[in-house]
Order: C-alpha cells, then sequence, then structure tokens
C-alpha cells in the first residue's frame, strides 16, 4: 500500500507523452510515475535523466537492465528489483536473472558484463 495515493491518470493529460514512453519502455505504468504527477517537473526531470540512461548508445539495453538489477538488489529496493526483473525477463534475460549473485564464476555473462555486475554490486 502506497503513503501516498497516486494520481489518476485521467487528469493530467499534459503528463500523458511522458507516460506513454514509460509504457512504451517497461511494458507498465509504474505507481510511482502517477506520485510524481504531484510535482510535474520532478517527473519531468526523472523522465528525461532516465530516459537518457536507457536511450539506445553502445552499452546494450540488456547489460543497462542488468546493472540496474544488481543496483536494485545491492540497495535492496524491491520495488526497483520487481521493475527491472520484469524488464530483463521481457528481454529474454531470465537465465541471467537467475544466476546474477554467482556472476563471478558463471560462464553464461562475458568479462565486460562481469566488470559491470561487479561495479553495480559494490556502488551501495
Amino acid at each position: 500500500m502506497a503513503w501516498i495515493e497516486p494520481k489518476k491518470r485521467s487528469g493530467i493529460a499534459e503528463l500523458e507523452p511522458i507516460f506513454r514512453q514509460v509504457e512504451t519502455l517497461m511494458g507498465f505504468l509504474p505507481n510511482s510515475m502517477l506520485t510524481m504527477a504531484y510535482k510535474p517537473e520532478l517527473l519531468k526531470t526523472f523522465a528525461t535523466m532516465a530516459m537518457t540512461i536507457l536511450k539506445p548508445d553502445q552499452v546494450s539495453m540488456e547489460l543497462k537492465v542488468l546493472v540496474a538489477n544488481a543496483v536494485s538488489s545491492a540497495a535492496i529496493c524491491r520495488y526497483c528489483q520487481v521493475h527491472t526483473a520484469h524488464k530483463a525477463h521481457s528481454l529474454g534475460l531470465d537465465k541471467k536473472l537467475s544466476e546474477i549473485f554467482s556472476y563471478q564464476n558463471s560462464e553464461i555473462f562475458d568479462d565486460a558484463e562481469r566488470a559491470a555486475l561487479k561495479l553495480a554490486f559494490w556502488s551501495c
């Protein structure tokens, strides 16, 4: 149960483009977005940061999602873990996700993934 009731999406049409972007990326709209909608500038800033991180570049979306899940695990943020696990599943990363805590010795991770995951787990 949320401490702050998320806003109703129907009453905040000006934020709909952000909501559609998030839905396209994640496959759903997290309640956190509707809660941040109480402060539209906060939501816009957060969305800009997230989209900058997640935009296509030299780091694959798969690695970004694995790193996000590792950081969420290290920080013990179950809310973020569930969201990143959902995205990992949609990308076909179930096997890597199931072995993420043994990444150092697992043959399914390459050296670059091991380096990124090591940093992610030690970041918190």
